[in-house]
């Protein structure tokens, strides 16, 4: 929810600046307190100005089933933890598009 909070204000007040600018990506757990990482995910979406920045899904809760709601919310890529190496190569792949 912290999360959520703090992005939609920034892309409030970023009064049609490029948003990429001060957010190059987002990673997201699946299990977080007040607000889960798939809802933080659709937020990020559905919102005009933070639909572009790509979010990866970094969980030990990847599963088939998660894996296809990650998908249906828009996440760019999900990475099973702890495959640090690979979610720092997707993520700058995911940044450098």
């Amino acid at each position: 929810e912290q999360a959520w909070n703090y992005l939609s204000q920034l892309a409030d007040s970023m009064a049609g600046e490029d948003i990429s600018q001060k957010v190059a990506g987002l990673i997201t757990d699946v299990e977080m307190p007040k607000m889960d990482g798939l809802n933080l995910t659709n937020r990020v979406r559905s919102h005009p100005v933070l639909k572009n920045v790509p979010v990866v899904i970094f969980s030990s809760l990847i599963s088939r089933d998660n894996d296809k709601k990650g998908e249906q919310v828009g996440a760019h890529a999900q990475i099973s933890k702890p495959r640090f190496d690979e979610l720092t190569d997707t993520l700058r792949s995911l940044i450098s598009q």
